[in-house]
């Protein structure tokens, strides 16, 4: 009798702890689905962004000669992306963000790999940010490898995606990045290291460019050239 008591006792118990586990996933569930809701909705209400970046100033003699320049610590012309060469835009899109035209803002399968990486390795060196995420964090934010940082950028990013059209947030992109030496946007990347505008770049050109902005200075073709020619030819496999 007495074991059958405690038997009927290690039941009830087990019982209670999965009712309580099953309610509390669930009570967590629901939270989270609604408070993403409210993130999603007051992205939307924000509107879109200000997208203003400084650019450099020519000051033209009578001939049309430019006769100075002045910049505010970035050398950086804007350039419509119907002027960069489609090889650029397919290198970015394969080595930084393969699903750029489906996601909406973030890669899930990336962030969750990255996740597992950085607790595996107890550290945050593992990103997994998204073309849209990264102009984000050139427009308004630091490289700071913070949480809060990450918060932010995710929030610019919603607004990005909630309101710009994926061409626009592309062509910000390519004119945001910091390509080294003093080159920030793909037009001074492409005169500084090719001598050429930056719809003329070949395809093995665009593959080295797009190649630099994951570290400017590591995979600089001057101090490393066969570093940038080894990322050269990943993203060209790519």
């Amino acid at each position: 009798m007495e074991v059958a008591t405690r038997r009927s006792q290690r039941k009830k118990r087990r019982r209670f702890w999965f009712r309580f586990t099953f309610r509390s996933t669930m009570v967590i569930a629901i939270l989270s689905v609604l408070a993403l809701l409210c993130i999603f909705s007051y992205s939307y209400l924000l509107g879109p962004p200000p997208m203003q970046v400084a650019q450099s100033t020519y000051i033209y003699d009578d001939d049309g000669n430019v006769v100075n320049e002045t910049q505010q610590g970035h050398q950086r012309n804007w350039t419509n992306i119907d002027d960069v060469s489609p090889f650029v835009l397919d290198a970015f899109v394969a080595i930084e963000d393969r699903k750029f035209y489906d996601h909406h803002g973030f890669d899930y399968m990336r962030i969750g790999a990255a996740v597992l990486k950085n607790v595996q390795t107890m550290s945050r060196s593992q990103g997994a940010s998204t073309i849209t995420q990264q102009y984000a964090r050139n427009l308004f934010l630091n490289h700071e490898k913070t949480w809060d940082r990450k918060a932010r950028e995710a929030l610019y990013a919603l607004r990005l995606e909630w309101h710009v059209p994926k061409d626009d947030i592309l062509e910000g992109y390519v004119n945001t990045i910091n390509f080294g030496h003093g080159a920030y946007g793909i037009e001074r990347a492409a005169h500084l290291y090719f001598g050429v505008s930056a719809k003329e770049l070949s395809l093995e050109q665009a593959a080295l460019l797009a190649g630099l902005p994951r570290g400017p200075s590591y995979y600089s073709p001057y101090n490393h050239p066969e570093r940038a020619k080894d990322r050269q030819e990943l993203i060209l496999l790519r």
